[in-house]
């Protein structure tokens, strides 16, 4: 078995500055898709699904899938006394799948596969979860807590950009919006109210709100209003200072709103 990998990486250059070089979606020998992240070092070769290194403990799809799984077992057998302990070894196991489900998310980004970049985010946020309800070490819950707003900002715009494929700025636009809110409530539920203002996530997140209102704007004039509901050509009518149509389009919610009664 060839165990030099120059062959694989022959003729594809680490590219320090253009990630978008670094990353390539592959055909394994069992003719299933995989994903390649080139580093300055060799390359990472992951899946598209499930663990990112194939691997499935206990026979689960991931170690986040197996202590669930745990912790609902101790739940049938004890009720709600049932529970799980994940010690220094289990956390330590659960944060480099997180970090298996970071190479992996962003080349998803890269490769444009918002959706499954979404799912992995959330894998990341399910693991906060876990160890925030069974870790025995404060410690260890803080060291995964202070990386939730970076991963609710990961969702939102995987979220967001996944959306934003079919042009829906509206929803674009609620779920950003979501996103916000949702850091913003982890502050406050660690009465650190004072972060908000300071949130890198939270900036990126209202300067994206701004960027895209306007790209509405222009959009929608090349829109036939057919595709648009009348509460979204409200608000454009609004936003452009067309207070006749505005008036027209209120006259007509209203009237649905009547008939609908």
């Amino acid at each position: 078995m060839e165990k030099d990998l120059s062959c694989i990486i022959e003729g594809w250059d680490y590219d320090p500055d253009d990630f978008l070089n670094n990353v390539r979606k592959i055909i394994g020998k069992d003719c299933q898709e995989r994903i390649q992240l080139r580093t300055d070092l060799g390359v990472y070769q992951m899946e598209t699904t499930g663990r990112p290194d194939g691997k499935r403990p206990g026979g689960n799809e991931s170690l986040l899938a197996y202590y669930l799984a745990k912790a609902q077992e101790q739940q049938i057998k004890f009720g709600a006394e049932g529970n799980i302990k994940l010690n220094e070894q289990d956390i330590a196991n659960l944060y480099r799948e997180s970090l298996q489900y970071y190479h992996r998310r962003i080349c998803l980004f890269t490769l444009k596969e918002f959706e499954l970049a979404r799912k992995d985010a959330e894998h990341t946020l399910m693991i906060m979860d876990l160890v925030k309800k069974y870790s025995i070490s404060k410690l260890a819950v803080f060291h995964f807590e202070q990386y939730r707003p970076y991963m609710i900002g990961e969702k939102t715009r995987a979220i967001g950009l996944h959306l934003l494929e079919r042009k829906d700025y509206t929803s674009t636009l609620r779920a950003i919006q979501q996103g916000i809110e949702e850091i913003i409530n982890f502050y406050k539920e660690y009465n650190r109210e004072d972060f908000v203002n300071k949130c890198q996530q939270i900036r990126f997140l209202k300067q994206w709100q701004k960027q895209l209102r306007k790209e509405w704007e222009n959009d929608t004039s090349m829109l036939s209003t057919t595709e648009l509901s009348l509460e979204e050509q409200l608000e454009i009518a609004i936003r452009q200072e067309n207070y006749e149509e505005a008036a027209r389009l209120r006259d007509m919610l209203k009237g649905q709103k009547e008939r609908s009664n």
